[in-house]
């Protein structure tokens, strides 16, 4: 046998010389792994404090979308915890026990803030500057997401299908019973159109 080449003993120690080998395997796996990727498995769980993104200046592409601005820290740590792609998050206001789920886009905040759409403020009951839970999640794909509209100027749209497909390109996620806004026609109304969604 090679492995008695380099191990010359009798046939009872083999079993004690594999025996051992099989217990630094383990413990590669159990502490030397472990020590490489210490956040694996583990969930991202942070509180910040939450502004609209008017508080940034002209960014409607943050207030016409699904996704939130978060500090340089939280793709620190989200990058270590190794997290499902594409990063979605679960927001949280427990003083008023509302919740909503978004996407990221981009993470330049200041350290401690997230900026997220007004809408999405109106949703989870929050003024400027109040506590907001977020953490990651892996949501389920719906088969099927039903919008009622919150407002008759809903009728003056002439190809609503179309206005929504491309109003939800800048979203990752929604939830139920949240209530987004779009505009429509804007040069000629600024009329803000207001949609609940069900989904399945």
């Amino acid at each position: 046998m090679e492995f008695l080449k380099f191990f010359p003993c009798s046939e009872g120690s083999i079993a004690v010389i594999i025996a051992a080998f099989t217990q630094v395997i383990i413990f590669s796996f159990q502490f030397g792994f472990g020590q490489m990727y210490p956040d694996m498995g583990r969930k991202f769980s942070q509180t910040y404090r939450c502004y609209s993104v008017t508080m940034l200046g002209e960014r409607d592409d943050v207030e016409r979308g699904g996704k939130i601005i978060m500090p340089p820290s939280a793709l620190d740590q989200l990058t270590r915890l190794h997290i499902q792609y594409p990063m979605l998050f679960k927001l949280q206001n427990k003083n008023k026990n509302r919740q909503t789920h978004c996407g990221v886009l981009e993470f330049v905040a200041d350290e401690g803030r997230i900026y997220i759409p007004y809408w999405m403020m109106r949703n989870l009951l929050l003024t400027e500057g109040d506590l907001v839970q977020v953490e990651n999640v892996s949501l389920k794909v719906a088969t099927f997401a039903r919008f009622q509209p919150q407002s008759v100027d809903f009728l003056d749209i002439t190809n609503p299908k179309a206005v929504l497909e491309n109003m939800l390109r800048s979203f990752a996620c929604l939830s139920t019973d949240d209530i987004i806004s779009i505009k429509y026609n804007e040069r000629v109304s600024k009329t803000c159109l207001s949609l609940m969604l069900t989904v399945w």
